[in-house]
């Protein structure tokens, strides 16, 4: 093989890894919270509230907390906030993931409320 063929091919070989490992680093960016021209990801498109009861008589008390199918999402949630977006934890998503080190945070609540971040609107008397 003649030695400018030999070095074209290992630049263009050099590239594709060069442009892969990059491609992998973006990859790994979560720019979409950083993004102000991005407000939605996964939304679904919009509609009326309703909800299911299980029988007529029920639905006409207008009480969901009544039915079988409500579950009210109130309560405490276990809760973990960093500064920086790099900084969450990657897998926990999982189903063995341990969050047993989060803290608790009341739901429904702002997280500003409860010490975390600073508070954007400042003309809200943050109680």
């Amino acid at each position: 093989m003649k030695p400018v063929l030999f070095f074209k091919r290992l630049c263009v070989v050099m590239y594709k890894i060069n442009f892969s490992v990059f491609m992998i680093l973006a990859a790994n960016t979560p720019t979409e919270i950083e993004d102000p021209a991005v407000v939605e990801i996964n939304k679904m498109p919009a509609r009326a509230t309703f909800f299911n009861y299980e029988s007529k008589a029920l639905a006409k008390t207008n009480d969901p907390s009544q039915s079988k199918y409500y579950q009210s999402l109130n309560g405490g949630w276990q809760f973990n906030w960093v500064r920086d977006p790099a900084d969450r934890p990657m897998d926990f998503y999982q189903i063995d993931f341990d969050d047993s080190g989060w803290n608790e945070i009341p739901v429904p609540a702002n997280w500003e409320i409860n010490g975390y971040g600073v508070p954007i609107y400042l003309n809200h008397p943050y109680e």
